[in-house]
């Protein structure tokens, strides 16, 4: 979005239709939401909309932009995963990517700054204390001391093939989709719905690495993606509402995290979760040492914590809504069921039913 004006264009014209066909709250709620979201131009946006696209002068154009127009500053301790995927954008002709090297360059000299705070209370508006005070009605669990046990590929496709039959019997309006695994070093799964893809079908692809391939860890995916994002789609196709912003992260991911953190035992988030929250409004060098820490505590890798890391910093909101979205939800309904959602038939679907 920051690096595109022609899509900022687009969206602006879609939040004046909104506007001109009664929703002019919530129109003003978007336009917020664009105003934010357009001004973070971060070097991981930059990136995520190339390896998107992949489309060479579309990039040309992009990185020109970034050039010209500069970039937010980057945490200097996220340089190295930032200059690795530089490298890897092999599809780039080589004169772009030794100006995306230098957008790089500028943006690990340029002062970090925290948008968390500023989103998230557009977001939540005055919920949002109260979205953090119910973190008391968490259970807690510590992690463990000792490393769990990593499955092999094949062990890992069939807990995958497990878990999910569990979940049908119990989660009856999952939809039909198809099941992958593939090997990308970083994540943990991703569920696409139609409505975000060109198949026919809704996917799910399962990532497999040393740190999804933990058992506990695969459990609590698969309740995110499958009876959080499998489930929610299947709802809001039948909620008729009158429109949806698919990027709503708090509402969509808030749903997914809810749910794992009440299916799967082992999700139910700890201090190392909540800890994410006192970081809305902190300084560089805290987030820098913070974010990592807590990645670990989790058992993760230091590849993984440094991945985290760049998330939060590149990325503002996109973690905190996974756990804020996960505690209005908690505090609003309690335990997830598969009818929930019923609170919001035939309403509009968006970040805005938290705070109107």
């Amino acid at each position: 979005m920051p690096f595109d004006r022609q899509l900022q264009q687009v969206v602006a014209e879609s939040i004046r239709e909104l506007e001109r066909d009664g929703f002019a709250r919530h129109g003003s709620f978007m336009r917020d939401l664009l105003a934010i979201a357009g001004s973070h131009r971060s070097v991981g946006n930059l990136l995520d909309a190339l390896e998107a696209d992949r489309d060479v002068d579309a990039a040309r154009v992009a990185v020109a932009d970034a050039l010209d127009g500069g970039t937010t500053g980057s945490i200097p301790a996220i340089e190295p995963l930032l200059r690795d995927r530089v490298a890897d954008a092999k599809w780039l002709p080589p004169a772009v990517q030794i100006d995306l090297s230098l957008v790089v360059d500028r943006a690990i000299r340029t002062p970090w700054r925290n948008a968390h705070g500023d989103l998230m209370r557009l977001v939540f508006g005055d919920q949002l204390s109260g979205t953090v005070a119910a973190t008391k009605m968490m259970p807690r669990v510590q992690s463990s001391p000792d490393p769990p046990a990593r499955l092999s590929r094949r062990d890992f496709e069939g807990v995958v093939q497990r878990e999910i039959a569990a979940l049908r019997e119990s989660w009856s309006v999952l939809p039909e989709f198809a099941v992958s695994t593939d090997d990308a070093p970083d994540g943990f799964g991703e569920y696409w719905p139609t409505e975000l893809s060109a198949d026919a079908t809704d996917r799910l692809v399962m990532h497999y690495n040393p740190d999804s391939a933990r058992a506990d860890t695969l459990r609590a995916t698969l309740a995110h993606e499958v009876a959080g994002h499998a489930a929610f789609y299947t709802a809001v196709r039948n909620l008729g509402a009158p429109w949806f912003d698919h990027g709503a992260f708090a509402l969509v991911e808030g749903w997914a995290t809810w749910a794992e953190w009440h299916l799967a035992p082992i999700a139910a988030p700890g201090p190392e979760t909540f800890g994410l929250i006192g970081l809305l409004d902190a300084e560089c060098d805290e987030v820098s040492r913070r974010v990592p820490q807590l990645a670990r505590a989790r058992g993760y890798s230091d590849r993984a914590a440094l991945y985290s890391l760049m998330l939060f910093s590149e990325h503002p909101g996109l973690q905190l809504s996974y756990v804020l979205g996960g505690l209005w939800l908690t505090r609003e309904l309690g335990a997830p069921k598969a009818e929930s959602l019923e609170f919001l038939r035939g309403r509009p679907l968006g970040d805005f039913v938290f705070s109107m």
